[in-house]
């Protein structure tokens, strides 16, 4: 698994040869600007998790781009958020597959969890160009932390700033299977934003 920390801007490239597999965690815990592109060959798969919290007046931007080029090959793309006071984020998510992509298959995820006035905007995109993909599939959520789930884990001692720390860190963990071990700067971005 690689880790990214992002911050400020910053373009990255991925080219998956065919039968390649890679698995990557993108996190960005301040305000940043991140272009995302990844293109598969045939048989390749890619994990991606982008992880991303605002604070204060921060501004997330990112551009999740994958681009299924050989048959067989599949995506799943996951964007995780905390936004926190005035801070924001917009993410796009875009999907291509290409004609000769035959069997691919593709997932873009995005949710964003609000506290305080944070904003965020989530924008998933398909364009699907093969007739004969496997499945191709987005989805899209922005959510507030409600006072019925607030009273619930007070009412299990904890105080209103615990009870919001430990909704944002299962919400930022979910996306973590046994299969991919949760990265150290994982704790950082809950640090960062506190």
């Amino acid at each position: 698994m690689e880790t990214l920390i992002v911050k400020g801007a910053e373009n990255h490239v991925f080219t998956l040869a065919a039968g390649e597999e890679r698995s990557i965690v993108c996190v960005a815990a301040e305000s940043a600007d991140i272009d995302i592109r990844a293109t598969l060959a045939s048989g390749a798969r890619l994990k991606l998790i982008f992880l991303f919290a605002g604070n204060k007046d921060d501004a997330v931007r990112a551009r999740l781009a994958v681009r299924h080029e050989g048959a067989d090959s599949v995506s799943e793309v996951i964007a995780r958020g905390v936004l926190y006071n005035r801070s924001s984020a917009a993410v796009d998510g875009s999907i291509y597959v290409s004609p000769g992509a035959r069997g691919a298959s593709a997932r873009f995820e995005g949710k964003a969890l609000l506290e305080g006035s944070g904003s965020a905007e989530i924008l998933p995109t398909l364009e699907i160009k093969a007739s004969d993909a496997r499945q191709v599939r987005h989805a899209a959520a922005v959510s507030r932390l409600t006072p019925e789930e607030r009273m619930y884990l007070e009412s299990r001692g904890l105080d209103a700033e615990g009870s919001v720390r430990l909704a944002a860190e299962g919400f930022l963990k979910a996306p973590f299977s046994c299969a991919i071990e949760i990265p150290k700067e994982f704790d950082y971005l809950l640090k960062k934003n506190r």
